[in-house]
Formats: C-alpha cells, sequence, structure tokens
C-alpha cells in the first residue's frame, strides 16, 4: 500500500511527542524488469481506503474521517 496523507497527534501522556497516522490507504505494485531498470509504482486497481485503524482510534473521540471521494 502506498499511504497518502498523515494525521499528526499527541496523547496525554506524551504532550511533546508528535504521532503520525497515514489517512489514506492505495493498492500499489512496485515492479521493475531488471536489477539495473528503475522501479515502477502503479496502482493495483484495488479499492482505494481510509486507514481502518485510525478511523476506530477517532470514535473514541466521536470523530470520524470523510469518506473517500475518487
Amino acid at each position: 500500500y502506498l499511504a497518502v496523507g498523515y494525521l499528526r497527534w499527541r496523547t496525554l501522556q506524551k504532550p511533546n511527542e508528535d504521532r503520525f497516522a497515514p489517512l489514506v490507504l492505495i493498492p500499489v505494485h512496485l515492479d521493475r524488469s531488471s536489477a539495473g531498470e528503475k522501479y515502477r509504482l502503479e496502482w493495483s486497481g484495488g479499492e482505494i481506503q481510509a486507514n481502518l485503524s485510525l478511523q476506530m482510534h477517532l470514535e473514541q473521540f466521536k470523530m470520524k474521517l470523510p469518506p473517500i471521494v475518487c
């Protein structure tokens, strides 16, 4: 997956430590034809989705991520 966009947040236990969670996950393939070639990143055609773990975490605060529109 390719992670796009991040939510930066902090906990009460460690208010000076930033934490990051990816917002959107895109299924991709990373390929190259030989060791001397550059890598090619390509969308696999799968469903682009929000970070489910982050959605569950946000529910504790009665928040939710907006729907993904492609």
